[in-house]
């Protein structure tokens, strides 16, 4: 018996780029004497024009940025290294090296596509019939580099689509640092990538369970000391590094707006920009849901 003919209807909704929404992102000036030109400038400065400088830096783009100043604070740290060893800096001068490491970046530019929605864990308050999604989308901004970007929105009872309005602000998720690896998947991994080898085991041998980055890169030094050809290791261990760096944890703050959050390009096969993301909803037997 034949069916039906499905019937679509075409909703007014579109996905354009934005070049407004931007986010605070790390500047690199190339190779590392230009930091150290860039660090020694802002060192030359005295206190008061340190003070002038970040004052108008921070009333340029405290309006674009949430807490913009800690943006500052991160970059700083970055580079903090290449500072000289004997300097003693002011809260402000490291803010202000900060903000010469950062520039904005348009997310969005160049182009918004390939939604994906899943039902938002949050339906409180909602009219009768209605549902509110959570949706993902790749954004591909400048340099035609993509990251994944959020909306949230209501489907009605009459099956019209609403979405929330978009938040000013643009940040990208960090990265947990240091977070632990499951040896028994790390392996399994390892024999997909066609990456393990004897030596590989050797490495593995020598860790916990759950292990650390750190603990990673302890225990591949500590083989490549105990090799007589230690340049024969170097394939396996850097296949290992890439593995681990290419798996990693995001952090979310708490309440914090889905439209705000940027997951940017991190690890070194994420270099031309990310993938889509397909959300899944699972419920565990305990009644427990994760996505």
């Amino acid at each position: 018996m034949a069916q039906a003919p499905l019937q679509v209807t075409r909703l007014s909704h579109t996905f354009a780029s934005d070049d407004r929404r931007v986010m605070a992102r790390f500047f690199s000036p190339g190779e590392q004497g230009r930091c150290h030109s860039v660090i020694d400038r802002v060192l030359a400065l005295s206190e008061q024009q340190v003070e002038q400088l970040l004052d108008r830096v921070l009333q340029d783009f405290n309006q674009r940025h949430r807490d913009i100043s800690a943006v500052f604070a991160e970059h700083f740290e970055m580079v903090c290294p290449q500072v000289p060893a004997n300097q003693q800096l002011s809260r402000t001068r490291q803010l202000l090296i900060g903000a010469y490491f950062t520039m904005e970046y348009a997310i969005e530019s160049a182009a918004l596509f390939n939604p994906s929605i899943v039902e938002s864990p949050q339906q409180e308050g909602l009219p009768p019939g209605a549902v509110r999604f959570l949706m993902s989308l790749r954004a591909t901004g400048e340099g035609h580099v993509s990251s994944i970007v959020f909306r949230l929105g209501i489907i009605n009872q009459d099956n019209t689509i609403q979405f929330d309005p978009v938040s000013r602000f643009s940040h990208r998720l960090k990265v947990v640092e240091d977070h632990g690896y499951d040896r028994k998947l790390f392996t399994q991994k390892l024999v997909e990538m066609g990456a393990y080898n004897h030596l590989a085991g050797w490495v593995l041998a020598k860790l916990p369970e759950s292990f650390s980055m750190v603990e990673l890169d302890e225990s591949i030094e500590q083989i490549r000391n105990e090799l007589e050809e230690p340049q024969v290791f170097q394939e396996m261990a850097d296949n290992m590094t890439w593995l681990a760096r290419s798996n990693y944890q995001l952090e979310a703050p708490a309440g914090v707006d889905p439209s705000e959050v940027v997951i940017f390009p991190t690890s070194e096969n994420e270099s031309r920009g990310i993938e889509d993301v397909r959300l899944v909803c699972f419920t565990e037997e305990d009644g427990s849901v994760y996505y």
